[in-house]
């Protein structure tokens, strides 16, 4: 007897028992049998020739391919796929007669996929998300996300729960756990290490809870292969001119020239907007020193402009005050990776007639009211250094809509010539040095792996909030501790999760308590108006204040829960001392 219903969909010649209990959405198709009492969650597929026994309970979403047959004691929880012809047992001891018959129990946990031809020889447990070979005879319990083939199926490695290969990157402080990271989406997971795995390289570098961190998969080792097998490995090659159309791409603009450091794109952006003695440039005062330094490096003066202390970034209000008949332009920093208000920041430079730089050397991937860096300022420059979102090692970027901008700068960053004109033109020229230039370069290795990082960048950001999510939780109940402030029209890419505390001999006592637990951490960023080297007469008592109290804890976009807990534990206990 088969069941009528609009929500859901079986077969004419399908088989379904009146008392089967089948969720909405789902599909039962061609021959299939449904027995009594089995229960089917929403939104199934059963493909043809597929036997439900009697009790079997299958979860939502569940999707079982032709010729399969569950039998009783078999539980599908959520989201399971099962392959072909894949076999489940419910007798270890299967005889044609015999009076001890019973059913032994078998769990496929959520997520977890089933190849084609598989046996799953009853009493086991499938954990969530793993993946069972094709072929496979599975005898003992999966580990949830491993990855098991062979008869006997055996671990060789792990999967995420996109279904792609997990590799192992480094061990986690105060447990017996690896972490481990998706090669495509950049998930990471907190797993015990499996012998059958091959001998990893030994990383270099501190132990303890990561500051800052990045992985790099297959893809980006076969990229540099590649580039070193082509015999092409200077800058303004193939894999420059890709990476440079797909940053212009990401940042709406026209034109990019890669660069050996966002300190470079800096000066390089100041020498092609004619900035130089005489002039002064309006900076953020709360940014690393490299914002000031360049605009001494073409001799120009820095006035230092006043920050918010909820965002860290410029304050717009007070930033008219400083423009004087000397002032050039504004160099606005988007602090951490939220970006400044762009759209009041660039009305206001166009009602002054100032120039407008953008130093997103933190905020690649973030945007402000739907604006994102490069869209709305002269020239952006961008950071790849190996503390930032995404990094080449070392290496930098400037952005630009501007033509005639552009062309200054590529010269500027090649010896006072365009390098990549030999490619257009089809092998290479005799130059003519007219103007002053420098080797700023992006080597194409750098590229290579810089593509392969603007690849996963999405998954990165998504990490990354995902994580600043996480410490908030756990670090809701301080007062003691000022989380970061999110501008409600920002999109943060949060290069880093930097805290405010009341004052600095806390946020010392903070920091010193937990580098005993080996968990590694720095202050925000610098105040430049203090720094010896500026010499400025500026006043900036928020950006000071910041100086002072503000520190940032261990971010990068593979931190584990377990990671973000410990070290959420750690402040909690230093705090209270």
């Amino acid at each position: 007897m088969n069941l009528k219903r609009a929500d859901v969909f079986i077969h004419d010649t399908a088989v379904v028992a009146p008392d089967a209990v089948i969720g909405a959405g789902t599909k039962i198709w061609h021959y299939v049998h449904v027995r009594e009492h089995a229960k089917i969650g929403t939104h199934c597929v059963l493909g043809k020739d597929v036997y439900i026994d009697h009790y079997v309970a299958i979860g939502n979403g569940v999707k079982i391919q032709n010729g399969v047959s569950v039998y009783q004691g078999v539980t599908l929880e959520d989201e399971v796929f099962v392959g072909p012809n894949a076999v489940f047992t419910n007798d270890l001891l299967p005889r044609s007669q015999h009076t001890t018959w019973r059913v032994v129990e078998t769990v496929v946990e959520r997520g977890a996929s089933i190849g084609a031809n598989a046996t799953i020889v009853c009493g086991v447990r499938l954990g969530a998300h793993c993946m069972v070979g094709a072929g496979a005879v599975v005898v003992k319990n999966v580990p949830p996300h491993a990855l098991v083939v062979g008869n006997p199926a055996k671990v060789a490695g792990y999967v995420c729960s996109c279904g792609h290969h997990l590799h192992r990157d480094y061990p986690i402080v105060n447990s017996a756990l690896y972490q481990f990271v998706c090669e495509s989406c950049k998930r990471a997971y907190e797993l015990p290490a499996l012998e059958a795995l091959p001998q990893e390289t030994v990383r270099a570098g501190v132990d303890g809870i990561r500051f800052v961190h990045h992985n790099f998969d297959e893809d980006t080792l076969r990229a540099v292969a590649g580039v070193l097998q082509s015999g092409w490995v200077a800058g303004c090659g193939g894999e420059s001119a890709r990476f440079e159309k797909k940053l212009a791409e990401l940042s709406r603009c026209e034109y990019a020239v890669a660069m050996n450091s966002c300190t470079s794109a800096l000066f390089a952006s100041l020498s092609a907007l004619e900035i130089g003695k005489e002039d002064e440039v309006i900076v953020a005062d709360f940014s690393f020193p490299a914002s000031g330094m360049s605009v001494l490096q073409v001799g120009a003066t820095p006035r230092f402009a006043e920050v918010r202390l909820d965002t860290y970034n410029l304050e717009l209000e007070k930033l008219a005050t400083l423009v004087t008949n000397r002032t050039k332009a504004v160099m606005v920093v988007h602090t951490f990776g939220q970006m400044a208000p762009m759209r009041e920041l660039s009305a206001l430079c166009k009602k002054h007639g100032l120039l407008l730089i953008e130093d997103a050397a933190c905020a690649i991937g973030a945007s402000h009211d739907g604006i994102v860096c490069g869209e709305l300022s002269d020239l952006a420059c961008y950071s790849f250094h190996g503390r930032k979102i995404i990094t080449t090692g070392e290496g930098g970027a400037v952005v630009t809509n501007n033509r005639e901008l552009y062309q200054k700068l590529r010269a500027i960053s090649s010896l006072g010539v365009d390098a990549s004109d030999k490619f257009r033109a089809g092998g290479p020229l005799r130059y003519g040095f007219q103007q002053l230039g420098y080797n700023f370069r992006l080597s194409d290795l750098n590229c290579a792996i810089g593509l392969q990082q603007l690849h996963h960048l999405p998954a990165l950001l998504e990490r990354r909030r995902e994580f600043a999510g996480n410490y908030r939780h756990a670090l809701r109940d301080l007062p003691e501790l000022i989380l970061p402030y999110v501008d409600p029209k920002a999109d943060h890419a949060y290069q880093a999760f930097v805290c405010r505390l009341s004052h600095e001999k806390l946020r010392d006592h903070l920091m010193a308590e937990l580098k005993k637990k080996n968990i590694h951490t720095t202050i925000g960023t610098y105040a430049q108006h203090r720094e010896p080297l500026f010499a400025s007469r500026d006043i900036c008592p928020n950006s000071g204040q910041l100086y002072e109290t503000t520190i940032t804890l261990p971010f990068h976009s593979f931190l584990g829960p377990a990671q973000i807990e410990y070290v959420a534990e750690q402040v909690m206990i230093a705090i209270s001392v």
